[in-house]
């Protein structure tokens, strides 16, 4: 009888870790969420600066001005 008792105990405690480490990765998302946008802005930023030579003169003409 005690054998049963501590495997059910330790489902529970399984079970237990398992809700905890599931709401601290829902509670983290916002963040996450958050930086992957912000590093997604960085780089379209990046890629919309015109290139330029030493004179500071663009090399090309952009067609959305």
């Amino acid at each position: 009888m005690v054998k049963i008792r501590n495997k059910a105990q330790s489902v529970i405690e399984y079970a237990l870790l398992f809700s905890i480490v599931t709401a601290a990765f829902i509670s983290l998302l916002p963040l996450i969420n958050r930086s992957v946008q912000g590093r997604l802005r960085q780089i379209q930023d990046e890629l919309s600066e015109p290139v330029v030579n030493e004179a500071g003169e663009p090399l090309y003409e952009s067609i959305y001005r």
